[in-house]
């Protein structure tokens, strides 16, 4: 990971980093039946799976970000909670997996081998193409991507024609909406402590607002997650706040926090609650991203 301070420090970018080295952007996966017993690392991923209706095929998810009743009853949609964060490579290798599907590059770095080690012990495994080729095209296409592949991988060829048609009409959806007679700044807060986190120009989240008509309030910073100090973003006064919901960082809980904030609190958007609601499952490319995407045109247009 790469660290830049600006303003005497009162901003803190952080450019992710992308494959890391071990990991592999291309499917591995060279059997020619499909995989029976599969893993999900992040439920971004299963939320892939289960849009190929491979619910049958899969073993477990890991790292549940924005489903309590998960979280409590062990089990999503149906699918046993596998481990609470990423499993070691040990475990996955004992819970007879043959496949692992991950949404993000550190899914693969519990251990120093990561997919290597997997490979090693028979079973294949596949990154999520964001989290791998950022740079290559945009998120929504990226989420088409995943589904054709891990479609063709888990013999799921229509399901994922099916779930590619409907990113298509949710798309087109969007497109007809009706013109903003200005872009509204938007803000995205993913979480905080003593600096706001959100993204940049490079985020998957810049994708959707500028879809959406808006503009990212820091568009300009040119990466992919930053931190941003409150008195900046004071400065900047965004149109709306989007707020992503997650379990262990609840929108509610960040409504109040900005409410409670000697300098947040007096935004514009805050006084106003120009709040957008998102689940934190839909932040990065996945399924549920189109749906965040109507979410927020809808909203900036009421």
């Amino acid at each position: 990971m790469t660290f830049v301070r600006y303003a005497a420090g009162a901003v803190l970018l952080l450019l992710s980093a992308g494959a890391s080295a071990g990991n592999r952007c291309e499917p591995q996966w060279d059997q020619s039946a499909p995989p029976q017993h599969i893993i999900a690392m992040n439920q971004h991923a299963a939320d892939m799976l289960l849009a190929l209706d491979a619910g049958p095929q899969m073993l477990g998810v890991s790292y549940i970000d924005d489903s309590a009743e998960a979280v409590t009853s062990g089990r999503y949609h149906g699918i046993p909670v596998f481990s609470a964060k990423y499993p070691a490579t040990e475990k996955l290798i004992a819970s007879g997996a043959d496949f692992v599907v991950a949404g993000f590059s550190s899914a693969f770095m519990a251990s120093m081998g990561g997919q290597n080690d997997l490979q090693r012990a028979g079973i294949g495994s596949y990154l999520m193409a964001f989290a791998c080729e950022r740079q290559a095209f945009s998120g929504f296409d990226s989420i088409k991507m995943d589904l054709q592949r891990l479609g063709k991988i888990l013999g799921r060829k229509k399901e994922a024609d099916a779930a590619v048609a409907r990113i298509d009409a949710t798309l087109a959806q969007v497109k007809a909406l009706p013109p903003l007679s200005r872009k509204p700044t938007i803000f995205y807060l993913d979480s905080q402590s003593d600096t706001l986190v959100s993204q940049g120009k490079k985020g998957f989240m810049t994708e959707i607002i500028t879809l959406a008509g808006g503009e990212n309030t820091f568009i300009n910073m040119p990466m992919a997650g930053i931190h941003v100090s409150p008195e900046i973003l004071l400065d900047k006064q965004p149109d709306y706040i989007i707020l992503a919901d997650a379990v262990w960082s609840p929108a509610e809980k960040k409504k109040a926090w900005l409410a409670n904030h000697p300098a947040l609190s007096h935004l514009e958007a805050v006084k106003n609650g120009r709040y957008i609601v998102i689940p934190f499952s839909g932040v990065y490319p996945n399924v549920k991203s189109p749906e965040v995407l109507l979410t927020i045109a809808e909203a900036v247009r009421k």
